[in-house]
């Protein structure tokens, strides 16, 4: 709860003052404008911190995952695989993927899209300009393994230990992440899917995370 409302507490607080400092005298339609952007994106980062609390919240209650279906993971790779192309292409990075089709596993499509999008999105922003990803899809005889690689900065070893942990950063001039929670919460779906996600890095050559998730008829 401490490190929830520490989360919270900074974008309230440039929020709040934000618009302290705008009411404070009269000023043009511009300075409005300005002044109203900033403070949608200290909500929006509100938002997503409430968002990323009440996914872990959902990954550790048994009784909202007794609804689990059975859908098609293929699809919803070729889904991220699509998002990931349009997300990297600020940064004119290449995303690649090899996707095995008609696989099919048990879960909650839009949880386990939303943990998977969580690693693509750390991929994209610790790659560097004109960098390569690439997105795997496979399986063997009882799993589907997604792996996601990128040729970014890296993960030192000390890192590599924690990144899992809720609301760990980082350390050095490697990867930081972000709000602390976007790892967290992959790893916590995962494992609600009964499934496990490993990470191995060298720095400044590549990072690779492997998900591997039983299949409907394991």
């Amino acid at each position: 709860i401490a490190d929830v409302a520490h989360e919270l507490k900074t974008p309230l607080s440039t929020l709040r003052s934000t618009l302290e400092i705008t009411l404070s005298h009269k000023r043009t339609d511009d300075e409005y404008r300005q002044a109203l952007g900033e403070a949608v994106q200290e909500t929006n980062r509100v938002s997503s911190t409430l968002k990323n609390v009440l996914d872990l919240a959902w990954s550790e209650t048994p009784m909202e995952q007794k609804n689990a279906i059975s859908f098609n993971l293929s699809e919803l790779m070729e889904e991220l695989l699509e998002l990931a192309q349009k997300m990297a292409l600020k940064k004119d990075i290449k995303v690649s993927g090899s996707l095995a089709q008609n696989i099919e596993i048990i879960g909650f499509k839009e949880k386990l899209g939303r943990a998977l999008l969580n690693i693509i999105d750390n991929a994209i922003k610790y790659t560097s300009t004109k960098g390569k990803i690439s997105v795997v899809l496979e399986k063997n005889k009882y799993q589907a393994i997604v792996e996601i690689k990128d040729n970014g900065i890296g993960i030192s070893q000390k890192d590599i230990f924690h990144i899992f942990d809720r609301f760990y950063r980082g350390s050095g001039r490697e990867k930081t992440f972000g709000s602390g929670l976007g790892l967290a919460i992959a790893k916590a779906i995962v494992n609600s899917h009964r499934g496990e996600i490993e990470v191995k890095s060298k720095i400044g050559k590549e990072t690779i995370f492997t998900i591997t998730l039983p299949l409907v008829s394991s």
